[in-house]
């Protein structure tokens, strides 16, 4: 079948790169022939400007002098990182114009995963990730592993059921995003399914994975956003294990190691690889320090997003990894989730069923 993912893969965002490439990995290896659609929202990439002169300005000439000597060196960085990302997304994404839409139609088009309907993210409702765009009707629309903020209002709600009406199929990424959907809209029936990452095995991110270029053990710490209580959590794990403490932040300017600020999606893959320990604060940080069996700990941000890690962490056993807070000592008996890799697989087998179901190959 020919199928058409629609989907945050152009934001400079390690995880929605990643779930896209591995949507895309998963797929094709079904049998069927995948494009990612090269729709890009450009209120998101804004965030992503090498340049912005947003950055440089304040009211107040001091304030503004302070913030031209914090950004003007970041910007080598900046242009750095973004070049990595532009690599990955325009070598490893098989990308299409958006008028393939409707100029060489697609038997399925398939919508996430990532927050593809979350409207803070988005401006509002999107006309192409909530499915109003022009489609022939023979083109059958799906979601996978859709996710979106933890609540919405009550005008949200009847908006999102009558948005999602006309899908053919609907999966979402955590189980109580299914539980609200299914109490919207009792009369479809919503999976939930396995972030795309999980979708690809050990080995296949192993073959991803660009091993770092340091010899002596470390502990990786990785956050979104910046949490001074997560890197501290980090420092004191790094300090009781005799770790090296190696940061990487999802936003150029917050708290990075010289060896990690320009991390591509590859060697991103590779510091949870060869981590000794692992401390984060994203969803993607998890699933990847489970992947690789690392010892971890995911940090709590109590921001509206834990959700999709607490709802991970439940389907493999594993939710004492899950802290608020750090109690100095404990990271000492934190064994390697080695032990995990049949649970994720059951995990994952449901998920790859949805796909199959919903997306016959062609005898």
């Amino acid at each position: 079948m020919r199928i058409g993912i629609l989907t945050f893969h152009a934001a400079h965002n390690y995880g929605a790169v990643l779930q896209c490439f591995a949507l895309q990995t998963a797929l094709q290896a079904m049998g069927h022939d995948v494009s990612v659609i090269d729709y890009r929202i450009p209120s998101m990439l804004r965030t992503y400007k090498v340049f912005d002169w947003r950055r440089f300005v304040a009211t107040r000439p001091v304030k503004m002098l302070r913030k031209i000597r914090t950004e003007a060196p970041l910007l080598f960085v900046r242009k750095r990182r973004s070049d990595a990302f532009e690599h990955f997304i325009n070598t490893r994404l098989r990308l299409v114009p958006v008028s393939t839409i409707t100029q060489r139609p697609f038997d399925y088009i398939v919508v996430g995963s990532d927050q593809v309907w979350n409207t803070k993210l988005t401006g509002g409702f999107d006309s192409y990730f909530w499915g109003q765009f022009p489609c022939p009707a023979a083109t059958k629309l799906i979601s996978y592993a859709a996710s979106r903020q933890d609540t919405w209002s009550k005008e949200e709600a009847s908006e999102i059921a009558s948005r999602l009406s006309q899908w053919d199929a609907i999966s979402v990424r955590e189980q109580s995003l299914q539980a609200q959907l299914q109490e919207l809209m009792p009369e479809k029936t919503i999976k939930a399914v396995a972030d795309p990452t999980c979708l690809l095995s050990l080995s296949e991110w192993s073959k991803q994975a660009v091993a770092p270029a340091i010899s002596e053990p470390y502990l990786f710490f990785y956050q979104v956003e910046a949490s001074p209580k997560a890197l501290l959590i980090a420092k004191t794990i790094a300090d009781e294990l005799q770790l090296r403490l190696v940061c990487l932040s999802a936003h150029v300017g917050d708290v990075c190691s010289p060896e990690a600020e320009v991390t591509s999606p590859e060697q991103f893959v590779g510091w949870f690889k060869h981590a000794s320990f692992v401390v984060c604060t994203s969803f993607h940080g998890t699933v990847f320090s489970l992947i690789f069996g690392r010892p971890f700990f995911s940090i709590r941000m109590n921001k509206g997003k834990d959700n999709r890690v607490l709802s991970l962490l439940k389907e493999v056993g594993m939710t004492e990894r899950f802290i608020t807070e750090y109690h100095p000592g404990t990271a000492q008996g934190v064994a390697e989730a080695n032990s995990v890799q049949a649970d994720l697989r059951k995990v994952v087998l449901p998920s790859v069923a949805f796909l199959s179901e919903q997306i016959p190959t062609n005898d």
